[in-house]
């Protein structure tokens, strides 16, 4: 235990002055706690903090995926109806799709080659 001075003023001791280091020095040791306190508090604070940070940000790509996925879904099915939507309004106004287009071509193909061989003959 620390030596206690006491102040002596006359023979007698000075209790106002003893009395005002005791809590000059309770104050000291009051502000040297609440810095170690605040210094653990904001370690701690700081690494709550990173871990809801990562947590969040973790959610957030999830959902972003998700949405991602959800309008690739949308987007196909879109696709898929324009397509079908485009083919009836082709077939309702007689335009040959381009399947159409390539069995004509092949068919064509197949006349010419019958052509050919009928000049062969006749020739």
């Amino acid at each position: 235990m620390a030596k206690q001075e006491v102040v002596q003023e006359n023979g007698h001791e000075n209790v106002i002055l003893t009395n005002t280091r005791k809590i000059f020095h309770a104050g000291l040791g009051a502000v040297a706690m609440a810095q170690e306190e605040i210094g653990d508090l904001a370690k701690r604070l700081m690494e709550r903090g990173e871990t809801v940070e990562k947590e969040n940000r973790q959610r957030l790509d999830d959902m972003f995926e998700k949405r991602r996925n959800q309008l690739e879904k949308n987007a196909e099915r879109v696709e898929n109806a324009f397509d079908k939507r485009l083919q009836s309004t082709l077939e309702r106004v007689h335009i040959p799709t381009q399947q159409d287009i390539k069995a004509l071509d092949t068919k064509l193909t197949r006349l010419n080659k019958k052509l050919d061989e009928l000049r062969k003959e006749m020739a």
